[in-house]
């Protein structure tokens, strides 16, 4: 029971004429009024889904956006960063504060965040211009040179990018030299005022009071500030020179690199949960039977093989060959629920048809004539889909007579027209029932089958005038069980043959059809009137505990977890 998926689904259904599939032409105006059909799933499981589902755009997005950042980290000019850091040398800047206090004259102020302000003047900077020779304006070292303060050591730092390693380095550095320069200057001037002053107060002193204590504490202060003068203090130092860097600063390709991956997962996530949000498609059990408002009654894989294993030439799963374990218990259990549902008992003939085009009606009812028969039933296929009939090309049959002939020219018997399916080329031998049962009975090897036969130029008007209905009930006395593979709901004679059956069941394939073909489907057959047992999700793998014998009512489906 352990096969593998089947890859090779992606084409269910033969392609079908534009024309026929043309959508029905009534206003359901009341279609969103009549119950909440927004996806109550949970927002993580749907993340979750979308995850799976869309991982490549996700990949692909994070591929595009890190080769861009890659290729322009590559394609632009390298840039270079040189760095010199300047320090506040305390010891001066005492010297310099104890000779101006001394003298009379406000202290020196310690802020390096308001020291910073000074390189970033066009005034500082103008200065640093002219000693570079004028080679580089205000506005250009305004765009290269930043400064960074850093209170806690007392360091400014200057960092300069340029094109060039070597002039980035010389740029930082005459920065550092030309502060330092200024801060010796602007103390200098400090000191030569407080030293003009004491001149001033010894030159008004009389000769005895210049001879007296003041006017020795005058002259020790003079001689002070002399000395404070003649050491050059400056109260910040260069702690570090710039040098020409041997490795450019930017583009740094890799660091580009991964912040485009990073980049690129964020807006992949965004756009998958975007695509997700509004992606109409019905992708789990829940949101269709919401939807819906039926139960799933089984769920069929549309395909499945073992390693090595070929699935058959038309690209579905078809029949129960070995490999198709899981399509067979699907079966059975689709079979079972149907009888529970009144299948064979007050319902005779059943429909197997579907939203919209390409979801596995034909594969389902093709599997399920083949199920049924295998288990003893009589029963009998028709193909009532006059527009892109499939039974045929399933059940390897010939498709020169059929249906379609019964309805256009009245008086045809339909028994001339059915054609014979033996189970051997379908069913794994082991499967096989012997040539006679234990009482002598003989069993059932093969079934009836009546495919669409050649396709007549007007289908809809044939389906409503021929005697659809009166053959139906010549086959329910021929066969227990009729099983119709009919048009889907989107096409305009799809209720013409569903008013002709006794029930009707739904094929539908989770994460291709949508909540608008869901509705307009559901409320097609709830204004006809029209009996539908439930619906058999169609799926790439077995859902697990999907389908299941309803031996309790159907409000148990809407209480049940999943």
């Amino acid at each position: 029971m352990g096969a593998l998926p089947s890859s090779d689904t992606t084409d269910i259904e033969p392609a079908a004429d534009n024309l026929y599939y043309a959508t029905a032409t009534e206003e359901l105006t009341d279609m969103n009024s009549t119950t909440d059909h927004r996806d109550k799933t949970p927002w993580q499981t749907r993340f979750s889904r979308a995850l799976r589902e869309r991982w490549w755009v996700i990949v692909l997005t994070m591929l595009v956006i890190g080769v861009v950042a890659l290729a322009v980290s590559f394609l632009a000019e390298s840039r270079y960063k040189a760095t010199a850091q300047v320090v506040y040398a305390s010891r001066e800047a005492y010297l310099a504060s104890q000779a101006l206090t001394s003298s009379g004259s406000a202290e020196l102020l310690h802020n390096v965040s308001s020291d910073a302000l000074t390189l970033q003047t066009s005034e500082f900077m103008n200065r640093v211009s002219t000693v570079l020779g004028g080679s580089t304006g205000v506005d250009s070292l305004r765009d290269s040179v930043a400064i960074k303060p850093q209170p806690e050591v007392d360091v400014i730092q200057i960092g300069v990018t340029e094109y060039d390693p070597v002039r980035a380095a010389e740029i930082a550095n005459a920065f550092a030299a030309e502060f330092v320069a200024q801060r010796r200057e602007s103390i200098e001037t400090l000191l030569n005022d407080a030293s003009q002053v004491i001149e001033s107060r010894i030159a008004s002193l009389a000769p005895e009071e210049e001879a007296s204590g003041l006017g020795t504490a005058l002259k020790q202060q003079r001689d002070d500030l002399a000395l404070s003068l003649a050491m050059g203090i400056a109260d910040y130092q260069i702690l570090e020179k710039a040098v020409a860097p041997s490795s450019p600063y930017s583009p740094r390709p890799w660091t580009n690199l991964l912040i485009g991956l990073a980049g690129g997962l964020l807006l992949g996530l965004l756009v998958t949960w975007i695509l997700e949000r509004r992606d109409p498609r019905l992708k789990d059990q829940p949101a269709l039977q919401a939807v819906m408002d039926l139960p799933v009654i089984a769920s069929v894989p549309l395909g499945t093989r073992k390693k090595g294993k070929a699935l058959p030439a038309t690209g579905a799963a078809i029949g129960f060959r070995q490999g198709n374990e899981a399509l067979l218990e699907s079966i059975r259990m689709l079979r079972a629920n149907l009888k529970v549902l009144g299948f064979g008992e007050s319902r005779r003939s059943v429909l197997v048809t579907s939203a919209s085009p390409g979801e596995a009606k034909s594969m389902l009812a093709a599997n399920l004539a083949l199920g049924m028969a295998l288990s003893g039933d009589r029963v009998i296929l028709v193909d009532a889909d006059l527009h892109a009939p499939a039974i045929h090309k399933y059940l390897e049959l010939h498709n020169d007579r059929g249906l379609g002939d019964v309805l256009k020219e009245k008086g045809i018997p339909w028994s001339s027209k059915i054609q014979v399916v033996e189970l051997a080329p379908f069913v794994d031998s082991n499967l096989l029932p012997a040539s006679e049962s234990g009482d002598g009975k003989s069993v059932i090897s093969k079934f009836p089958c009546i495919t669409s036969g050649p396709l007549p130029d007007h289908a809809s008007d044939v389906l409503e005038s021929g005697p659809l209905g009166e053959v139906l009930d010549e086959l329910q006395g021929f066969s227990d069980y009729v099983i119709l593979d009919g048009p889907p709901l989107s096409a305009a004679d799809a209720l013409t043959v569903a008013l002709t059956v006794d029930a009707v069941v739904l094929a539908g394939v989770l994460g291709k059809e949508t909540a608008p073909e869901a509705l307009n489907a559901r409320e097609l057959l709830r204004q006809a009137e029209i009996p539908v047992l439930g619906i058999v999700t169609c799926t790439e793998k077995p859902q697990p505990g999907a389908a299941r014998y309803l031996h309790a009512p159907t409000e148990e489906y809407d209480e049940e977890p999943l």
